[in-house]
């Protein structure tokens, strides 16, 4: 009787939460009021949405039916982790070395990027997922570690979702995805969600076109979001657009005119807050101005156009007092044999220093090695082949040299991590001109350069993240495509002292 009575109780207050969480979202819409089982609308300040009726049961019914579909997708995603690792757990060492393990693939949809946080030390990875096989519209999912692995915690609607952002305000968790676009637009919305203490809630939309990537900072103890707008149809010529905290929510501060916007990045000299923006191409061509821009007090002013080809990155870096910031550029419309440049502050303005050859960049990562500094660029591939060199260079005080090549199939990224005081990068390979399998790299700094390492079969890879439990290491990487399908397996390595796998 008492078990009953539980089951009972325990029906009942999933409905309360139902119509809890109905109610809020239907304040959140504009919604006022629950009668006779009704919700009644009333219009916001701009009078824009007509008086409707709903009736509580249908949408009760519905969101069960919701919630039941998404708790199965998350138990066959938690039963496909599971059983690949108890496959990984049953493979035969062959190696007595350090290395990473492969020990558990998670089923994605496109992948582009990984993002790593955690709460209240509960670490957490969320993957943007851009599309299958036929639309866009689909679930980028977070993971939550259960002491042993990361198991799918919750499905969040995307659409061709780039990337993520995470950021605190005020001791509350938010999370920002990039929603690239639909089947038919580049005009939708992106989305903010906030974590409520046991799930990320939608907490607001925001329109925008062709989002890239957003950027969060703070300037005077107010926090900012800046969203990278790339395209709308065909028009490059966009304005992209930063958002200021008000202290219940991110209002439109200011709008940016950008061309094909692709990266922001957000430094600061002497006390003094700059925002550059990487614009990629206006429609017609990829010589096109990227922008820095100068915090005036009260908003970002222009203060410096750059002519760049093609800007896919930008990367600000200081050595020895002095600042710079580095332009990737990924090429034109009938050569990806460019050059990238690097800037130098001059006290008034960002003065070019040197261009350094590139073959379609894309991403760039600095690091910093016994006081040397260092540059690595993912070269995507020249005109005649995604079979290419990427390339680390070095910093000799006054300009970059080139340190090293490195052979990559159509990379995407090199990303730099330490890991037990030892320097590697893990270079990420998309496509070698016939397939997207294959493998990418992880390299390892001997003292003198990088050797390669390890070698992990990839598919169509496009970020790594490295991060850290405890005291153990992990490496994420995004697989985005396989041989005729996006939904393939990208994969979260672990470190450890028995084998490679």
């Amino acid at each position: 009787k008492k078990k009953i009575m539980t089951s009972a109780a325990c029906v009942l207050l999933a409905h309360l939460c139902v119509v809890w969480h109905t109610v809020a979202l239907a304040e959140h819409k504009g919604f006022v009021g629950v009668k006779n089982h009704d919700l009644y609308v009333v219009p916001p300040e701009d009078g824009t949405v007509m008086v409707a009726e709903y009736d509580l049961l249908a949408i009760m019914s519905t969101q069960d039916a919701t919630i039941s579909q998404q708790a199965s997708q998350i138990q066959d995603l938690n039963a496909q982790i599971s059983t690949q690792a108890a496959l990984n757990s049953a493979i035969e060492c062959r190696a007595q070395e350090n290395g990473f393990d492969a020990s558990m693939h998670i089923l994605t949809e496109g992948a582009i990027s990984w993002k790593h946080f955690a709460i209240n030390d509960v670490p957490f990875l969320a993957v943007a997922n851009y599309k299958n096989a036929t639309h866009h519209n689909i679930n980028s999912v977070v993971y939550r570690w259960d002491g042993a692995q990361f198991v799918a915690f919750q499905l969040i609607p995307t659409v061709g979702a780039r990337a993520w952002e995470h950021f605190e305000i005020d001791g509350t968790h938010y999370l920002a995805v990039a929603n690239f676009r639909n089947v038919d637009s580049f005009e939708t919305n992106s989305e903010i969600f906030r974590w409520d203490g046991t799930q990320f809630v939608s907490f607001q939309l925001i329109p925008t076109f062709g989002a890239y990537c957003w950027k969060h900072f703070v300037i005077d103890d107010t926090h900012y979001l800046a969203v990278a707008n790339f395209r709308a149809g065909s028009d490059f010529q966009l304005n992209s657009e930063v958002f200021q905290w008000t202290g219940t929510k991110f209002v439109s501060f200011q709008l940016i005119p950008t061309q094909g916007a692709s990266s922001w990045e957000y430094f600061m000299i002497d006390s003094v807050h700059y925002l550059a923006v990487a614009n990629h191409k206006n429609g017609s061509t990829t010589h096109v101005n990227s922008e820095v821009f100068v915090w005036d007090g009260s908003q970002f002013a222009s203060f410096q156009l750059i002519r760049t080809t093609g800007a896919s990155d930008w990367q600000y870096f200081a050595s020895n007092g002095m600042h710079y910031l580095v332009v990737a550029n990924q090429g034109t419309d009938t050569t990806y044999r460019v050059d990238s440049n690097v800037f130098r502050w001059s006290t008034t303005h960002f003065e070019l220093v040197q261009p350094f050859a590139t073959r379609g960049a894309l991403r760039l990562s600095h690091f910093v090695i016994d006081n040397d500094h260092y540059l690595a660029v993912a070269n995507y591939k020249d005109d005649v082949s995604h079979q290419t060199n990427s390339e680390v260079f070095k910093w000799d005080g006054t300009q970059f040299l080139s340190f090293q090549l490195i052979r990559s199939s159509g990379a995407f990224r090199l990303h730099h991590f330490i890991l037990d005081d030892e320097h590697f990068l893990a270079l990420a390979n998309f496509y070698d001109d016939s397939s997207y399998l294959g493998t990418s790299e992880v390299l390892k700094w001997d003292g003198v350069e990088f050797k390669l390492f390890q070698r992990i079969p990839t598919q169509g890879a496009r970020d790594w993240k490295h991060f850290m439990i405890g005291d153990t290491d992990y490496l994420a990487v995004a697989n985005g495509r396989g041989l005729s399908t996006d939904s393939v397996d990208s994969a979260v390595l672990t470190w450890n002292t028995r084998c490679f796998i």
